[in-house]
């Protein structure tokens, strides 16, 4: 790949400047277009792992698939071909219809050239229901049957499920033998005398998780792998309580969680400040939501449209009332005419003008309310001009 990385570093810069643009406003917005555009910055300096890191930490605030592909380009870049395919695919299957026909060739393409880079291993795991772990990461629940292409070298599979007895494989994986597909087939066995857990709590309804995971509501019995656990017990209205037990083979360990009821004066989160999101990343722009401006520029045209009005209305009473006192001037009057006629003209300018910044102003809020998202709060527009003023709450 070294006579290639050249080549692959210029094809990339010149991809993510070409489809990079801004985000749009809000507040996790703001914060998060700040990370994305340092990462943009870091990648044309070739800082690939600290553009991967701000990338992520973007995504992170915001998931949105075209940042998986500014992801996956930097894993090309540092040459970890097993991450870039991954993440090429998750870009692909996070996009679906919203990625173009040629960026999606690219892309199918791309994931091609790295297959060819690494060895392919094709699993087939059951009973339904295993959890199945591959160097540490989460692949999924069994039945599993698909290729994984993985980097040569050594790799970690480990299969488990309450009740069963858990499989822990160490494989090793060569470039050589690549166009071989390392088959592995791994069907878990019943444990003949399985360790049980019961978990209890005075209080009715309360979840129960078992390292980690929301396993159901007490009385909780089930079938655990033999060793040490991690139970919590968890309920509204009370102070949380874990604690670690030990699961021998053949017994059932009973645990009893007495929760402590939380004072009145214990903060809250506000459901307002949860799930906020902000405009679209990255390279393309999302079909999902049309609505997607803040109401920032929509507020700003209705407020231009508004003092062109009011700057119309006032220029055209000024001038009506300077045409009544032209025409109730003595004829003879020359000097006073004269006057008066020299300020009719500027009248029928500023009154031309305001016609015309009223207008553009009308346009540009037409144009723009099918795309601004009106939040469910209330907002106020002004504008006026010398003791003239109108207010707008929507």
């Amino acid at each position: 790949m070294n006579d290639i990385r050249p080549h692959i570093q210029t094809i990339a810069c010149m991809t993510l400047l070409l489809f990079s643009h801004p985000v749009l406003a809000g507040d996790t917005a703001e914060t998060a277009k700040e990370v994305y555009d340092h990462g943009i910055e870091l990648f044309k300096k070739n800082d690939y792992m600290g553009a991967m890191a701000e990338f992520q930490a973007a995504y992170a605030q915001k998931p949105h698939y075209s940042v998986l592909y500014n992801i996956a380009q930097c894993h090309v870049m540092v040459e970890n071909n097993e991450e870039a395919l991954k993440t090429f695919e998750m870009y692909l299957v996070q996009g679906g219809d919203f990625i173009d026909a040629d960026r999606r060739k690219l892309v199918e393409d791309e994931i091609e050239r790295l297959q060819g880079l690494l060895c392919p291993m094709s699993l087939e795991i059951s009973p339904d229901g295993a959890a199945i772990l591959l160097d540490g990461n989460e692949m999924g629940k069994s039945p599993y049957t698909k290729i994984e292409y993985l980097n040569p070298g050594q790799h970690t599979l480990i299969v488990q499920k309450s009740g069963f007895k858990s499989v822990n494989k160490v494989f090793i994986l060569r470039r050589e033998e690549a166009d071989e597909v390392e088959k592995i087939e791994i069907e878990l066995t019943v444990v003949d005398n399985p360790a049980k857990l019961f978990v209890t709590s005075p209080v009715e309804g309360a979840s129960v998780l078992l390292d980690g995971q929301n396993v159901g509501n007490v009385p909780w019995k089930g079938i655990v792998d033999e060793g040490n656990h991690e139970v919590t017990v968890m309920a509204e209205g009370h102070q949380t309580s874990t604690v670690k037990v030990s699961a021998i083979a053949g017994e059932t360990s009973e645990v009893k969680l007495d929760l402590e009821p939380t004072g009145p004066s214990e903060a809250k989160p506000d459901k307002e400040d949860t799930g906020k999101a902000f405009g679209d990343l990255g390279l393309a722009k999302t079909k999902k939501d049309p609505k997607k401006l803040a109401i920032g520029p929509f507020a700003a045209t209705l407020a231009v449209s508004l003092v062109g009005g009011v700057a119309a209305a006032i220029t055209g009473a000024l001038g009506s009332k300077n045409w009544d006192d032209y025409n109730a001037t003595d004829p003879s009057d020359t000097s006073r005419l004269d006057d008066l006629a020299s300020k009719g003209r500027t009248l029928d300018g500023f009154l031309i003008g305001s016609l015309v910044v009223m207008s553009a102003g009308v346009v540009a809020t037409v144009v723009l309310a099918p795309f601004t998202h009106f939040k469910k709060k209330k907002v106020e527009v002004q504008a006026g001009l010398g003791d003239f003023t109108v207010t707008l709450h929507f």
